[in-house]
């Protein structure tokens, strides 16, 4: 089930006005000064320079006290961008407390906190930063992406959705939202809608791995069953020994009546992640359909251990641990019978 719950932490940076404070140069000495010159250049926040000659950069340039409020909050704010993509993500907050310390206004770095936030689980504390971004900048489309991505992780789909379109409003070219959007659209059985979506993502970019991911579920889920095997596949050559499709080809199968295929998809998915839980939950399934109780049973054990709620999900798609009682004919006419007498 691969969202591609991307968060959005870095933008091109705006620079805050201000002019830079020359005094404390001239100070320095030669090779101080020369370090700070080249700092200036490899402290971007963004993907240009590696995220870790960032961090001491950006340090650099911190430490220097040659510049102050907004100049500094930049400062600030870029190395934590760069902690946010080296994944630390507390480092990346007290950088923006910081940017944000300096400058209140400081839209960039309330999304960007709340993105670290997100990531650290926070999701409640990261939608009070995105709220805040949208306040200072209502035309910002990360930020309601981001924001869009947490209502998300609570289940708000229909919150998210709102978000999505304000953000594809700004900006119509973004996949991310386009696929994500389509998630929120699954989750709520609209699968139409989420095809519609994971479709216009592809368009976009025909190389977006999760989107011909999630449109293979979701059309494994609208009963469209050969065309989920070729997104599936499609994904499968665009990423080989992807966990995520052959998860979807497992699922697929097995919505498909076909088991035995199924329990080999969950075999490939679970040697190259062992945790992945809905193909964890999805084999014990087919080895119950394949007659495998011992085996079906240990690994439905195992799949309720990592994720309590994954039988319901299950449910939700029409997969059931025992499959439901079909009326036996025969024994139906005899009962009728029976009443009527």
């Amino acid at each position: 089930m691969n969202d591609d719950k991307m968060l959005m932490a870095w933008k091109i940076i705006r620079e805050p006005i201000g002019a830079i404070t020359v005094a404390a140069l001239l100070l320095a000495s030669p090779a101080a000064a020369q370090s700070v010159k080249e700092a200036r250049q490899t402290c971007t926040g963004n993907p240009d320079v590696p995220w870790s000659q960032q961090v001491k950069s950006c340090t650099v340039l911190i430490q220097s006290s040659g510049d102050a409020g907004n100049n500094l909050a930049s400062h600030y704010y870029k190395r934590g961008v760069a902690y946010f993509n080296l994944g630390e993500f507390d480092r990346s907050i007290a950088d923006n407390d910081q940017a944000i310390r300096l400058n209140a206004r400081y839209e960039d770095a309330w999304v960007n906190r709340g993105a670290a936030y997100a990531r650290k689980g926070q999701i409640d504390r990261a939608i009070q930063d995105y709220d805040q971004a949208i306040r200072l900048n209502p035309r910002d489309p990360i930020a309601y992406y981001n924001r869009g991505q947490a209502r998300l992780d609570k289940e708000q789909y229909d919150l998210a959705i709102q978000d999505f379109n304000e953000s594809l409003k700004l900006n119509p070219k973004n996949e991310y939202a386009l696929n994500n959007r389509g998630v929120a659209y699954r989750s709520k059985g609209q699968y139409a809608r989420a095809i519609e979506d994971y479709d216009l993502a592809i368009k976009i970019n025909d190389k977006y791995v999760a989107a011909y991911n999630n449109r293979c579920w979701a059309r494994a889920l609208a009963g469209q069953y050969e065309q989920a095997l070729a997104d599936c596949d499609m994904s499968l050559k665009l990423k080989p020994n992807d966990a995520t499709a052959y998860d979807g080809k497992g699922f697929t199968l097995l919505r498909l009546g076909r088991p035995d295929r199924a329990l080999a998809e969950y075999d490939r998915a679970l040697v190259i992640s062992p945790k992945l839980v809905s193909a964890l939950y999805g084999r014990g399934i087919a080895k119950l359909r394949t007659g495998d109780r011992a085996g079906g049973n240990a690994d439905i054990a195992a799949a309720k251990a990592i994720q309590g709620s994954i039988a319901g999900e299950f449910q939700r798609y029409g997969i059931y641990e025992r499959e439901p009682s079909r009326p036996d004919p025969k024994r139906v006419g005899s009962s009728r019978q029976r009443t009527q007498r």
